[in-house]
């Protein structure tokens, strides 16, 4: 299931989301439209999304943790995928 977070939602608002979607992957760009994501991720409780096991971040190649869990960049999960896919055969 894919939940939207507006780019215009504080700290507050992303952290509720987290919480009540028990999503298990963030993907974002750090900087879209000029809003400094990171600043609003600051704000975030890690503990309000427990669920949450990686992020993807989309303009970097090898992104720092998000809110205390692995990132990957995009290129990366691509390459993740295809390699799964793989392993796991026709």
């Amino acid at each position: 299931v894919l939940v939207a977070v507006n780019t215009r939602y504080r700290s507050a608002e992303v952290e509720y989301i987290l919480r009540r979607s028990g999503a298990r992957m963030l993907v974002m760009q750090r900087d879209f439209r000029h809003i400094d994501f990171p600043a609003i991720l600051a704000g975030v409780d890690p503990e309000a999304a427990p669920a949450l096991e990686t992020a993807v971040v989309l303009d970097e190649a090898e992104p720092s943790p998000v809110l205390g869990r692995p990132a990957l960049g995009w290129e990366a999960l691509l390459n993740a995928r295809a390699d799964h896919a793989e392993a796991d055969g026709p």
